[in-house]
């Protein structure tokens, strides 16, 4: 029953962001400790894809109040975890999502994982790419829609301006209208990457697919 519950609250889709959690977090709380519920904290680790190194850190931190660990029960639950971490849709969803793998898969099933989550890291990588293009296309933008604010507050002051003031501020702004003539071209070019690698993720992200669907005759998840 224990095994059934875990995997309701750990789907596939998940299991990068709890191996990212149990990093970052590194020890088990103290009411863990004390429940000592070792087969479902292996289970939940081997989901995670976490290897073997784990149970030292949970033991590191059980030991500060003073209470032990069961490494039987935890390996078992581990081992448990690791037969629906280590299939292709978890391989797939795990290379996607960016999560580190562990090599804590062996035999056929090692193989399996290791072949769909090279094809998951190749749409990471891509999607990766056109985020940064994305992100600098918005800087680009940004910086246009920051001088054309400049002018237009300028252009405002110009009607209460001394006639020599105005002549300062026309200078100014034909200065920043200079420069935005380079930012219109940067603005350009920024968006056609942009836009390239955002096509070109899509295209990874159907090859991948095709591909797994080819390898393991279902549907990538």
């Amino acid at each position: 029953m224990a095994s059934v519950s875990v995997r309701r609250l750990f789907p596939a889709g998940l299991l990068a962001a709890c191996a990212m959690l149990l990093a970052a977090c590194g020890t088990l709380s103290k009411s863990e400790c004390q429940t000592g519920d070792w087969y479902t904290i292996g289970l939940v680790d081997g989901q995670a894809g976490a290897d073997g190194s784990r149970l030292q850190e949970h033991a590191k931190s059980c030991a500060r109040y003073s209470l032990p660990v069961d490494p039987v029960r935890y390996e078992e639950g581990r081992a448990e975890g690791l037969r629906s971490y280590c299939t292709p849709p978890s391989g797939f969803a795990n290379g996607m999502s960016g999560a580190v793998y562990r090599n804590v898969c062996t035999g056929r099933a090692g193989s399996d994982f290791l072949a769909a989550y090279g094809l998951g890291t190749d749409v990471y990588r891509a999607r990766s790419i056109a985020r940064d293009a994305a992100a600098e296309a918005r800087a680009v933008r940004g910086e246009r829609d920051r001088l054309d604010d400049r002018v237009d507050e300028l252009r405002s002051r110009m009607a209460n301006a001394t006639p020599e003031e105005r002549e300062r501020l026309r200078d100014r702004i034909e200065d920043i209208r200079f420069d935005m003539m380079g930012t219109f071209t940067d603005q350009f070019a920024a968006q056609r990457r942009a836009d390239a690698a955002a096509r070109d993720a899509a295209a990874a992200e159907a090859a991948a697919r095709a591909a797994y669907f080819q390898l393991f005759g279902t549907p990538a998840p």
